[in-house]
C-alpha cells in the first residue's frame, strides 16, 4: 500500500492494489497490474481535492470535572527521593488514584478531577 503526502496531509488509495499514475501515463494492459483489477478499477488520485474537509483538531480523551481544589505542597513524602526533588501534596493516594490534573498558576498549586470524555 502506498501513501502520499499532499499539502501537509497523508493520503492513501482506498484499495491496497491501487497506485497513483502521473497524468497522461497509461497503465500497463496486463489486468494483474497494481493500477486496475479485473473489473477495471480506476487508478488512485491522491492529488485530487479532499473528499472531506481536513482538520487537525483531535477529540479530547478526558475532561476536567468540578472546581479546582487548592493543594498544599510539602516534602514530607517519598523518603527514597532526595528531598530537593520531592514534590508532595495534601492529597491521599486514594484520591490521587482517581485521576487529577495538577496545575501551578500564579505560584499556587491546584488540582481538578479528570474523567473520560
Amino acid at each position: 500500500r502506498e501513501f502520499y503526502l499532499v499539502d501537509g496531509a497523508v493520503r492513501r488509495c482506498p484499495q491496497p492494489t491501487q497506485t497513483w499514475l502521473p497524468p497522461g501515463e497509461a497503465p500497463p494492459l496486463d489486468l494483474s497490474n497494481p493500477w486496475a483489477d479485473e473489473v477495471g478499477e480506476a487508478a488512485c488520485e491522491p492529488l485530487a481535492p479532499a473528499a472531506a474537509p481536513l482538520s487537525d483538531a483531535l477529540p479530547a480523551l478526558q475532561r476536567t470535572q468540578g472546581a479546582p481544589v487548592a493543594l498544599a505542597i510539602h516534602a514530607n513524602c517519598s523518603r527514597w527521593i532526595e528531598e530537593r526533588y520531592r514534590l508532595c501534596a495534601n492529597m491521599s493516594e486514594d484520591e490521587a488514584a482517581v485521576g487529577y490534573e495538577v496545575t501551578l498558576r500564579d505560584g499556587a498549586w491546584s488540582a481538578r478531577r479528570v474523567v473520560a470524555a
